[in-house]
């Protein structure tokens, strides 16, 4: 089959402006928008992903070149990153690569600083700015610049022109550069999350929590939608109970109505859960939404209470299982040698005593 065709076939019912905006869509298992032209799997990347999607066998370079690429910071290469979050978590890697690829997947997943504040860093909002102005100074006739006093010669009227055209463009365009950016990054962080599912390790966990509490439709979705995994895989293994912020989100996601979710929860909960877990899980045993929740929520509750008992018992006094060495007489001693002193110089007769 075509492969153009085969994209289309899987694109049919999304079409439309809901389907053409990147933030909209929140695919279950989406293909990469750079495998979906011949122009995008002409790339490196798009030669590598297309490759993992035929299931063919990455060489080092060229897992090492998808390593690079989610990591890298750059919004102008949203495509690529993306592509190149979906390969490493669908390539077959060796252990070595696979704890490099969550590393990775985890950067691209998680906000960075800046990232909080600009999404895209500064540079392409002022280039969308400097273009916009630069077009609108082509557009608008010369002489309605030149009419500005000091504006005689054409640099200083298209000197000015610019300025006029940033002020005036400055917040509109400002605006739609920051929200194409943002959909841009939680794009590339909803295919990283999903990348990570297929991994399961403790710090993806903590990954996941955060970004499903994420505004972006996408990234929520897609780490609700791996969560479930994470966590069977999480509690699976050796039990270590959960940090309290991990904790905290846990409980909350416990009002969630997806029930595989909520059961997996309360799984975990159940071999690695505290104390602080027993509020929430005996509103659940009341108002569970399934009678499968209910159920399970009844089971684990008394595990988490005797661990709240555990938690809020004083503390026990030890005794030395084995008696001391040395004799108990001995314990006790002067810190240095005093000399011998008489008893009576102890009492001195005062001023008054000696002068009578």
């Amino acid at each position: 089959m075509n492969v153009d065709r085969e994209f289309e076939r899987e694109d049919q019912g999304r079409r439309g402006i809901a389907g053409l905006l990147p933030w909209r869509r929140a695919d279950r298992n989406p293909i990469p928008r750079l495998l979906r032209t011949k122009r995008g799997r002409a790339g490196t990347v798009g030669r590598i992903a297309d490759r993992v999607r035929r299931g063919d066998e990455l060489s080092n370079s060229d897992v090492d070149l998808l390593l690079q690429t989610a990591r890298t910071p750059f919004s102008w290469c949203w495509r690529e990153r993306e592509a190149a979050a979906w390969a490493l978590g669908e390539a077959a890697l060796s252990p070595k690569q696979a704890e490099k690829a969550v590393r990775a997947l985890e950067s691209a997943a998680t906000l960075s600083d800046e990232e909080k504040g600009s999404p895209g860093r500064t540079g392409p909002h002022l280039l969308r700015l400097a273009t916009t102005a630069a077009i609108l100074t082509a557009v608008v006739p010369g002489r309605e610049i030149a009419r500005i006093p000091g504006t005689g010669d054409k640099v200083s009227a298209i000197f000015v022109g610019l300025l006029i055209f940033s002020f005036l463009a400055a917040l509109p365009v400002l605006t739609l550069s920051y929200f194409v950016e943002r959909d841009r990054l939680r794009a590339v962080r909803a295919v990283a999350t999903r990348a990570l599912g297929n991994f399961g390790t403790a710090s993806s966990l903590s990954v996941a929590l955060i970004n499903a509490s994420d505004h972006g439709a996408c990234v929520s979705t897609a780490a609700l939608d791996v969560l479930p995994r994470i966590l069977d895989r999480v509690a699976a293994g050796t039990p270590q109970s959960f940090p309290a912020d991990e904790a905290r989100r846990l409980c909350k996601l416990l009002n969630s109505d997806r029930e595989q979710l909520v059961i997996s929860i309360l799984n975990a909960l159940g071999r690695a859960g505290g104390g602080s877990a027993v509020l929430p899980v005996e509103r659940l045993v009341k108002k569970g939404s399934t009678e499968a929740v209910r159920r399970l929520a009844e089971e684990t509750l008394p595990i988490l209470q005797e661990r709240l008992r555990a938690e809020q018992a004083p503390a026990v006094l030890l005794r030395a299982s084995q008696p001391p060495a040395a004799d108990s007489t001995e314990l006790l001693r002067a810190a240095r040698a005093e000399p011998q002193v008489d008893p009576n110089t102890l009492l001195r007769p005062g001023m008054s005593d000696r002068s009578s």
